[in-house]
């Protein structure tokens, strides 16, 4: 039922039907409203998203250190880089082996392997009711953005130093439209984050 309102609600936004759009304003309160009200007996969940394979320590440093805050706030964190890590016994072993792989031209190997990671990926997006985002600009995180955005409608948190011009507009409108937020700074992200979903 959930899922048909939140359908309903996006195709509210579209119409040029102003008496229409004022429904959907509505709906959008008592969506919002239902989602607040189910962290009364279980945990806010966010998934961490943002590049592994292009940073150094495969996007583990900023993912604990505010892994630690989320959880004294009462957020369930699902962090994609500890699964890897599970595999491969750390990021950099997991980052060795794909490239052997690939240099090797161990194609089904390869595929095996980062099907597996998509499909836990996204799972971990389906699960989460809002995601935060560092490094938008890399290709699993865009997919994971735009899963969120586009099918799940969940909001979307990015920490980012780039000046908002410098994004891609299309992807900014529909950040916005899910009441997701670009953060100049962590403090700032992490004082919204309490604010929305901390323990009360």
């Amino acid at each position: 039922m959930l899922r048909i309102l939140r359908w309903l609600d996006e195709k509210l936004k579209f119409t040029k039907y102003t008496w229409l759009r004022g429904l959907g304003d509505l709906l959008h309160k008592v969506l919002r409203t239902c989602d607040q009200a189910c962290f009364i007996w279980r945990k806010p969940r966010v998934y961490l998203a943002g590049t592994i394979q292009d940073a150094d320590d495969g996007g583990v440093a900023w993912r604990e250190k505010i892994s630690e805050k989320l959880a004294e706030m009462g957020v369930q964190v699902l962090d994609p880089t500890e699964l890897e890590a599970q595999d491969f016994g750390s990021m950099e072993a997991a980052k060795s082996t794909l490239n052997s792989l690939v240099a090797s031209g161990k194609r089904d190997e390869f595929q095996n392997y980062m099907r597996e990671v998509r499909r836990r990926d996204m799972e971990a997006v389906y699960k989460s009711d809002f995601l935060i985002v560092f490094g938008h600009k890399t290709g699993g995180t865009i997919c994971e953005m735009w899963e969120q955005l586009e099918h799940r409608l969940r909001p979307v948190y990015v920490m980012s130093t780039d000046n908002l011009q410098d994004w891609n507009f299309w992807m900014l409108s529909r950040l916005w439209d899910s009441e997701g937020e670009v953060f100049g700074s962590w403090p700032q992200l992490e004082s919204f984050v309490r604010g929305r979903y901390g323990k009360r």
